[in-house]
């Protein structure tokens, strides 16, 4: 895969799950895959011992390391701004004010492809591009004022009953096309459904839609309303609320940037020095002897209690299942059927280490 592009400008994992399974408290070491950042930021709030975000690619820590800065140096309505949350006719003048705070890797990246931020940093990864294919095809069908009235409804019945109405045929046969394994793949990367034997994925990932819409709060659920609408109507993610600005300014200290490979950094970790881990839906994508042997690296890594995070999509992964120094715990199911994003997922894990 190319490692240099932005391929995630937002996090699809909904941080509620984190927090109801993962239970954060004040001496966490935590351990999260990066992403775009915006879960590491999410658990800060949390305001646990310490934060690694680990990724493979330099250019998703990048992007967590823009949004460090910004938080460091700039106010909540800059923040917003240089993001692209709001409007802004000179995000250059607000970069100049974070770029002595960045490494001097992100510096150079971002001096380089200054345009991802004029542009509007939150709309540029390549996964969001494809997904506003979508809300493209909803404007120029003008179906947008009635998802919009959808989405500010909070009770499920009433969900229940317009959903078809509102996504009728024609939008359930554009979502099949563009989320089918052909298209999302140009979204995405072929290489990440080397692991995938489902023929019809849109089939499936329409019905996760629908069952999302129907048992999710609509008016609650800012994640389908940035899928579907490209803006938010309600709510914002945690980490882009006024309210936890200072927070994240007073906490941003604790969180470490790793650039590297999840299983060779482990190797070098010591004995129970993690308690908590955010591990996204990494396994999806490695074979099963790979995930086989991350999770034994985390059997020596994760602290006695620990526990570990992770989704699937179409390819179930997890713990070893002859081992006993793992234990799925319950709370997986419960929380995994109040998932904002349930649409994208198959399956939520959390894993609880014995030993």
């Amino acid at each position: 895969m190319d490692l240099s592009i932005l391929r995630y400008s937002n996090v699809w994992e909904d941080l509620e799950l984190l927090y109801g399974g993962l239970q954060i408290e004040d001496t966490d070491n935590i351990l999260s895959i990066t992403s775009s950042g915006d879960n590491v930021l999410g658990l800060l709030l949390k305001k646990p011992n310490s934060i690694t975000a680990i990724d493979l690619s330099p250019t998703q820590n990048h992007l967590l390391e823009l949004k460090i800065a910004a938080i460091k140096e700039l106010e909540h309505e800059e923040f917003l701004n240089i993001l692209g949350i709001n409007d802004c006719s000179d995000r250059m003048k607000l970069f100049s004010k974070i770029e002595s705070s960045l490494s001097p890797e992100a510096c150079s990246f971002w001096r380089e492809n200054f345009t991802l931020i004029e542009l509007g940093i939150v709309f540029q990864g390549k996964l969001e591009k494809h997904f506003f294919k979508l809300v493209e095809e909803i404007k120029r069908q003008n179906w947008d004022a009635k998802i919009e009235k959808f989405l500010h409804l909070s009770d499920i019945k009433e969900q229940e009953q317009e959903f078809k109405r509102v996504f009728n045929e024609d939008f359930a046969k554009f979502f099949e096309n563009l989320f089918c394994a052909e298209s999302l793949s140009k979204g995405r990367d072929e290489e990440k459904y080397k692991y995938v034997t489902i023929d019809d994925t849109g089939k499936q990932f329409f019905q996760r839609f629908r069952n999302c819409c129907c048992s999710c709060p609509a008016q609650e659920n800012f994640y389908l309303h940035w899928l579907l609408l490209r803006k938010y109507i309600h709510d914002l993610p945690h980490y882009l609320r006024q309210e936890n600005f200072d927070i994240l300014k007073k906490q941003i200290h604790k969180v470490k940037v790793v650039t590297a490979e999840l299983n060779e950094f482990l190797k070098k970790q010591s004995k129970n020095s993690i308690s908590k881990a955010n591990l996204s839906n990494l396994f999806e994508y490695l074979s099963l002897e790979q995930t086989n042997d991350i999770f034994m690296e985390l059997s020596r890594v994760m602290s006695p209690g620990g526990i570990s995070a992770h989704w699937n999509l179409f390819v179930e992964r997890t713990f070893p299942k002859d081992l006993t120094l793992f234990k799925r715990m319950p709370k997986s199911k419960e929380l995994f059927e109040k998932d904002r994003i349930g649409w994208a997922y198959g399956d939520f894990h959390l894993v609880e280490y014995l030993s």
